[in-house]
This record gives C-alpha cells, structure tokens and sequence, in this order.
C-alpha cells in the first residue's frame, strides 16, 4: 500500500531543530493532519546553500512554515518558507523598511524612506553602526576600542576631539 500523495502545499509548526545529521533540517507538526505525529526530517529551502557558506537563518521551534513535498510524497518534506502569524510578528511592517532581525534582538536595518534613507546595524545592547547622507556614526553604550596595525585619522577640514581629559600617546 502506497501513503497517500500531499497535492498543494501545507503549513506546519517546527518541533525539533535538533539534527542529528547537522544539515539544518528541522522536524515538523502538521495541525491540519490527522493525529499528532512528527515528519521527517525536513530540509529548508535557503536563498544560498553551498559547502561551507550560504545563507544561514534557523527557525527555531514554534515557527510556522510553510511545506511542499517532493513529489507529492508526505515522506519528503521541504520548508519553502516562514510565516508570520498573529503570535509570531514581524520586526517592522514600515513599508519602507528591509530589516533582518535575531531572535536576542540584533539588527540590520535598510530604511528607503525618500530623504531620510539609511543603513543601521545594531546590537540587542543599543550600541550602533549607522549610514546615511550626512555621514557614518558609532554610538556605543560604554567604551569604544579600535585596534589596528595603524590607525590613521584624517578630516579635509576641522578635526575635532572632545574628552576629559584627552590623552595622546601618554
């Protein structure tokens, strides 16, 4: 007797992240499905996947996702993709922002607001990176260390430090 072959495409719940294999496959809840059972191991379609680098962006367990399967066969399952849900938000719904986003809170903002765009990496601590027209600025929390070979600070007009007290070479 042959399963019954899957036509379309199903949304389910990951439930195990864990595998055994270390491919990046997750298992997977199909509340649809009769019954509670778990899937195969199921790989997850990725933007880049080639030996030793690629795109790297687990889901972690709770995650919706939706699944097509090779060949219509249950046995074979792929993650095609993540879905936000009424549970799960998005980082932003700004029209105007792209923003990657880790699950402590670490960020990458593209904003393509007319006149105001800007890039903006940022840590789940508040320190900053941010692009934009006026410049580049560092903002950190607490201290801000550079290390280097050589350092070499250069302004085609006014250079300016502020401290108390400033210390060169001491």
């Amino acid at each position: 007797m042959t399963a019954a072959r899957i036509n379309g495409l199903l949304v389910a719940e990951i439930v195990d992240v864990d595998d055994p294999e270390k491919l990046g496959r997750v298992k997977l809840r199909f509340p649809t499905r009769p019954g509670d059972a778990q899937s195969f191991w199921a790989p997850i379609a990725r933007p880049l996947a080639s030996g030793g680098f690629g795109v790297w962006f687990p889901p972690v367990v709770a995650d919706v996702v939706l699944v097509g399967f090779e060949d219509g066969r249950i046995e074979r399952p792929y993650v095609l993709g993540s879905i936000f849900t009424g549970d799960n938000q998005p980082p932003t719904t700004e029209a105007q922002q792209r923003m990657l986003q880790t699950e402590s809170g670490h960020k990458v903002t593209f904003d393509d607001t007319s006149g105001s765009e800007t890039v903006t990496i940022e840590d789940a601590k508040g320190n900053t990176i941010t692009m934009a027209d006026a410049g580049i600025t560092i903002e950190s929390k607490s201290d801000l260390t550079l290390k280097a070979q050589n350092i070499t600070i250069e302004a085609q007009s006014q250079l300016t430090g502020k401290g108390a007290p400033i210390h060169l070479n001491p």
